[in-house]
């Protein structure tokens, strides 16, 4: 009976469900006992409760951080056991010169004054969210976030949207990557040169309809020279920028009540006030079909 979502992050590799973070198991034990009691009914004790949580259901309360590198884990568990293949092994030692270049890639990109985009969409934000009982049974409707952040500035854009608009698909991530560098090179057209980040995810980052949404920036925009697009390593993030703004988010709503995409909208001006972030309120014709125009062009020929 209570409103779950699926994995922001492994939902390809995994069927687990997350409920609200506001929810805990004795708090759901809660709510089963005023509800028993209405039907008529005698509650079970806590320990059969919490059994059937665990054993019946694949049902987690704390969403996954992040995913963590299956070849990194292979050879944790594998090292322990002392079973570690030559295959294996050469393949790890190519994925951590992989990883430590990126590092060494984005930390010239850092110190570099080539302005840099570092841009993730968030976990899933629900609505409504409040402490009403009622208001743990009922479906919620899924609120997206794509944060991004620019280096010059410090500024932090948020492109929202609800899923009544778009899905998370690439072609609303690509929308959305558009709306924000549209609104970053209207404030500032001095950029001629611009360097963007993001994890490696093909769907929605590392494929044709990004690629297209950025020519189609180069298009409007002509006084750019360049826009370089360059992707963590698969599992190994290193846009923390973003990752710390969403965990400043998180913490803020944590404690906030909120009834539909406007109020949460207003939550999200309020997170920092030292610096408000740059919020864009995602509407229908900002969604553009970068899909069944990339399929015209010879993006195929790109081993995303």
């Amino acid at each position: 009976m209570f409103s779950r979502v699926e994995s922001h992050y492994c939902r390809e590799n995994s069927k687990k469900e997350y409920l609200e973070g506001d929810l805990s198991l004795k708090k759901m034990y809660e709510l089963y006992i005023i509800f028993v009691q209405e039907k008529g009914y005698s509650p079970v004790k806590f320990c059969i409760y919490r059994n059937i949580f665990c054993t019946k259901f694949n049902i987690s309360f704390n969403k996954p951080k992040k995913d963590r590198c299956d070849l990194c884990a292979e050879i944790e568990i594998k090292g322990k056991e002392e079973n570690i293949s030559e295959d294996l092994q050469c393949t790890y030692e190519k994925h951590l010169k992989e990883k430590q270049a990126m590092r060494e890639e984005r930390k010239r990109d850092r110190e570099n004054s080539t302005p840099v985009l570092c841009f993730d969409l968030e976990n899933v934000l629900t609505c409504p969210k409040a402490e009403i009982k009622n208001f743990f049974y009922k479906s919620k409707l899924s609120v997206y976030n794509l944060t991004a952040h620019l280096s010059i500035t410090k500024d932090v854009y948020c492109a929202v949207w609800s899923e009544t608009l778009h899905g998370r698909t690439g072609n609303g991530i690509a929308s959305a990557v558009y709306k924000i560098l549209d609104r970053i090179l209207q404030e500032h057209p001095e950029i001629e040169e611009m360097i963007l980040w993001s994890d490696s995810c093909v769907p929605q980052n590392k494929n044709s309809l990004m690629s297209f949404a950025i020519a189609h920036v180069l298009q409007k925009f002509r006084h750019i020279k360049s826009i370089s697009m360059k992707f963590s390593v698969p599992r190994h993030s290193c846009i923390q920028e973003v990752d710390a703004v969403h965990s400043i988010i998180e913490r803020s709503l944590r404690k906030s009540e909120y009834f539909s995409p406007v109020s949460l909208l207003r939550l999200l001006f309020k997170v920092n006030n030292r610096k408000p972030y740059k919020i864009i309120q995602m509407s229908p014709e900002d969604f553009l079909d970068f899909q069944s125009h990339s399929i015209k062009l010879g993006y195929k020929e790109i081993p995303f």
